[in-house]
């Protein structure tokens, strides 16, 4: 949505490397659900609807999990801030980040660029507390667990926020490429890690 409303169509998918014969492509009509302003206004509309109703039950459900830390055995409490406080974290604040980013793009949109700059400071502070809920959960066995983000990449939305914000108080600021390219980044580190090894399934 980011890319969209700074750049416009046409964007291009540099594919992944499952298949290796996908061709590089334009993203748009006949190449996917990606369509330029047209896509961009209704994806934001939706966005905004059901991420402003999904936040209060986030919210209710995370108020509900800090509430019952307390009867947590101290030695279980790693365990619990990973495997609760850090996912419904990252579901919280990733829906609140959508719906800041879309609000912010509805708001520039009609020339409201002071409230549109603020929307996405906030959506911003919403990747940092993802990401400081990752930080929190790798412990033990699972240090740099998060470290391998590449199908989801947090990082990488959190760089192209950034690069929004710049863009929003300033159009001369660098921009990234017109190319939508993560999903390559995830499967070409996840095949150099899996190398030669293959899973027996007989």
């Amino acid at each position: 949505m980011m890319s969209t409303w700074m750049i416009d169509s046409p964007l291009y998918a540099l594919p992944s490397q499952s298949p290796k014969w996908e061709m590089p492509h334009l993203v748009g009509d006949g190449f996917g659900r990606f369509g330029g302003k047209a896509w961009l206004d209704a994806a934001i509309a939706r966005e905004i609807r059901q991420c402003g109703d999904a936040q209060p039950r986030w919210d209710a459900v995370w108020k509900q999990a800090v509430a019952a830390e307390s009867i947590i055995p101290p030695a279980r409490r790693p365990f619990y801030q990973a495997s609760v406080l850090t996912m419904i974290a990252i579901n919280r604040e990733s829906n609140r980040m959508l719906r800041l980013i879309s609000q912010s793009i509805h708001d520039a949109e009609a020339g409201n660029l002071s409230q549109a700059q603020q929307e996405a400071a906030q959506a911003l502070a919403a990747v940092n507390t993802v990401r400081a809920a990752q930080a929190a959960a790798e412990y033990g066995k699972w240090k740099n667990w998060y470290r391998g983000d590449w199908l989801t990449g947090v990082y990488r939305t959190q760089q192209e926020l950034q690069t929004y914000s710049a863009f929003l108080k300033d159009p001369l600021a660098p921009i990234a490429p017109p190319i939508l390219w993560n999903g390559w980044e995830a499967y070409y580190h996840i095949m150099h890690y899996e190398g030669d090894r293959s899973a027996d399934v007989q």
